[in-house]
């Protein structure tokens, strides 16, 4: 088969020739069967052709998709990039001569007048033999001749060099004493703050972990580096963490254990040293060379060197080096932790004017600190509790500018009209909106400062602050009073903000013998891959994106996502709107403005996205996939299909194309939902009556299989010719 499909046209005509040069010695019964075989390989030759032609094809639309994909991604960075900046200062560059010193010096680093302690580094601030008082860096953190000379910032301003690579000078074996601290309340509470917890939460999974690691800790079942505390891992309060910390030393840190930061050149010499130690068996100084952000952070270690105890020194050693490089990338809240361990009691307003004065002195980037990951470091645990409040609130305003609602009708949606809810109530609906379970809790907290248990409109309203009044949307309708309880379909009657236009009536909406409008299901318009389980441990199954088309003066919508096992496109489900065709149009070209308009009443987009479930990509070849239950404008539509997206932004309806479906128009189907997916709860499921369309499924909800109320293949809608819609208007004149 593989040579047919190769050379199949040669080798068809090949066999045919060798048939007729024999014929005259085949018998009856051999002839035909030869002629069978030329016929099966020319029939499989073509078929393993036009296989091929459209594996072909669709691998070239699929590399196509990716990088239009990648080239989306590759924009949205460079806009968002801020390049790093130096501020052009006058430095001098006198006296960087390299100054040659002997390795054994790092056997008495701390004592040696060759090093520079962290502690003494100073920055000219313009004034002659004179600079900026110093930061309280450790004693342990020094600094080499070659990477930082005190008489450079007694004259003049200088380029600070990067802090890229530091030796670990291990202890002498008597002087290897560490020295540990007992967890206190303040340092339980820093934990807390940068984690975004306060003293009445429980902490459990993932969140007790993180605390943990603020803390330089680990349960008994970890596989981190830190001290061990016994608590159980379901759920422990804060004061049963505390009385288990109570038995443990927390971050040992020996105090003849040195950190030496030194130039790119001498780490050369340095590893050089460390690989002939190790050849030779020589040894002069127990040494290690690490690399600032490098994973295991040890890049070579010489023979006779023993790590730090729980290797807190050296975590912490390396986020002290950060802070010195002022570092602007990420900091995760344990790497936080570590930094105000070291410099706690050190006034975090001396901390922030030192790092952006050396900032200035390196190619950093110019934002300000406040936008940084390593902003919250530099506030009290107080100011981290408010930080944490305005992050959050920041967000909801945010989500509320998108959907172009009030915070005030976003309450009374999720308390079905009433003026109070519960603040689990309020916390569980906050997390929908993107919140991470500790942030709404909290800021369901913030709402409730008498702790009644309940939350009231007034005083969720005012804690969001203004937000922006409703807004027309794009496809010329506000959306700002849709309900936003995040079923398939709006439940509750959904308030209509004054202006606002109208989705069409009832009476527009119903079947009809002589409606003026026909609807069916057809396959037209086109799709886009959205995402794939590609490179994932299941079976493979493709979500796409469904576009409608305008023919004529049909339009076609689409009712959402749909998906498919492999790679194939299915084939688009869109609902085809267009005039019955007893209507003349007076025009000769059929003109589609009036059945768009009467498709933007009838069949109007959603007001908003829900998010469900989202799976998050673990490896670099692998995309993460948010699914998203549209909410349709009021109880009279519902949103059949679902939104697929590779971000976790909610998406824009006009961008989706999505539509909603008159409840009059459905039924309940009887069919089962067709599973394609299903992985912990989450589910990819598809509609019978609707083939391909997905109906995602959630843990705490299962969709609804929807099927149009008629069996026949199309049938007639809307008001009959003559009569009036609900502004008055005959529909002859409309169309």
């Amino acid at each position: 088969v593989d040579v047919a499909t190769n050379s199949a046209p040669s080798l068809v005509h090949q066999l045919v020739q060798a048939v007729q040069r024999r014929e005259a010695q085949l018998t009856k019964e051999q002839l035909g069967e030869a002629r069978r075989i030329c016929s099966e390989v020319g029939a499989s030759a073509a078929g393993a052709q036009r296989l091929d032609h459209e594996d072909e094809q669709q691998q070239e639309e699929e590399q196509e998709e990716e990088q239009e994909h990648e080239h989306e991604q590759e924009e949205e960075q460079e806009e968002e990039r801020v390049d790093d900046v130096v501020t052009d200062q006058k430095y001098s560059r006198e006296d960087e001569t390299v100054k040659r010193w002997a390795l054994s010096e790092l056997a008495n680093a701390q004592t040696s007048s060759l090093f520079t302690a962290a502690k003494d580094l100073k920055l000219y601030n313009g004034t002659l033999q004179s600079s900026d008082p110093p930061v309280n860096f450790p004693e342990w953190l020094l600094l080499s001749p070659n990477h930082y000379r005190p008489s450079w910032t007694r004259k003049a301003i200088r380029r600070l060099k990067n802090v890229v690579c530091v030796v670990e000078v291990a202890p002498p074996e008597g002087e290897a004493t560490p020295r540990r601290t007992a967890p206190s309340a303040a340092i339980l509470r820093t934990a807390l703050s940068l984690v975004g917890l306060d003293l009445n939460d429980e902490l459990s999974g993932e969140t007790l972990r993180e605390v943990l690691r603020c803390l330089h800790a680990k349960l008994p079942s970890g596989r981190s580096e830190g001290v061990e505390i016994d608590v159980p891992e379901d759920g422990v309060s804060l004061q049963e963490l505390a009385d288990a910390a109570s038995s443990v030393e927390l971050h040992p840190i020996e105090p003849a254990r040195s950190f030496v930061v030194v130039s790119l050149a001498e780490a050369e010499h340095i590893r050089a040293y460390i690989h002939r130690s190790v050849a030779c068996g020589e040894q002069r100084c127990c040494i290690s060379l690490r690399a600032v952000g490098l994973h295991d952070g040890a890049v070579d270690v010489g023979p006779g060197f023993t790590p730090c105890p729980a290797g807190f020194q050296a975590v912490a050693a390396e986020q002290a080096c950060r802070f010195l490089d002022c570092h602007t990338g990420s900091f995760r809240a344990s790497q936080l932790a570590h930094l105000k361990r070291l410099f706690e009691g050190v006034d975090p307003e001396a901390l922030a004017a030192w790092w952006e004065r050396a900032r200035d002195c390196r190619r950093r980037s110019p934002l300000p600190r406040q936008r940084l990951p390593i902003g919250p470091f530099f506030l009290t645990d107080q100011q981290l509790c408010v930080h944490h409040a305005e992050t959050s609130i920041v967000h909801v305003r945010r989500v509320c500018l998108q959907r172009r609602v009030a915070a005030a009708v976003m309450f009374q949606s999720w308390a079905q009209g009433a003026e109070v809810i519960s603040t689990a109530s309020l916390a569980s609906h906050l997390t929908e909106l993107g919140l991470a379970p500790t942030q709404a809790r909290a800021l369901a907290r913030a709402g409730d400062p008498s702790v009644t248990g309940t939350v009231t409109c007034v005083a969720f309203a005012e804690l969001i602050g203004a937000t922006p009044a409703p807004q027309p949307t794009s496809w010329g309708r506000s959306s700002g009073t849709a309900e936003f309880s995040g079923a398939d379909t709006g439940r509750g009657r959904a308030r209509t903000a004054s202006g606002a236009t109208q989705v069409a009536s009832m009476a527009d909406l119903e079947i009809r013998g002589d409606g003026p409008w026909e609807v069916k299901l057809s396959s037209g318009g086109s799709t886009h891959l959205s995402w794939t389980s590609k490179h994932y441990a299941c079976e493979l199954v493709s979500v796409w994106r469904v576009t409608g088309s305008v023919k004529g003066a049909s339009v076609q919508v689409p009712l959402g996502f749909q998906a498919n096992r492999g790679m194939r496109s299915p084939t688009p489900v869109l609902l085809s709107v267009r005039p019955a065709r007893r209507l003349k149009l007076p025009t000769l070209t059929p003109d589609p403005a009036p059945t768009q308009r009467w498709v933007d009443r009838a069949l109007p987009f959603p007001v908003a996205f829900r998010l469900l479930w989202s799976v998050i990509a673990a490896e670099p070849n692998q995309s993460s996939m948010y699914m998203w239950r549209p909410v349709p404008p009021s109880d009279s539509f519902v949103a059949i299909g679902a939104v697929a997206t590779t971000s976790p932004q909610e998406p824009q309806a006009a961008d989706v194309g999505v539509r909603c479906v008159p409840r009059a128009w459905l039924r309940q189907g009887d069919a089962e939902l067709v599973e394609l997916w299903a992985d912990a709860g989450r589910e990819v499921l598809c509609h019978p009556g609707f083939p391909s369309v997905v109906a995602i499924a959630g843990p705490r909800e299962r969709p609804r299989q929807w099927a149009l109320i008629t069996d026949q293949e199309r049938f007639r809608v809307g008001l009959p010719q003559g009569a009036a819609d609900e502004n008055g208007e005959e529909l002859s004149d409309q169309l």
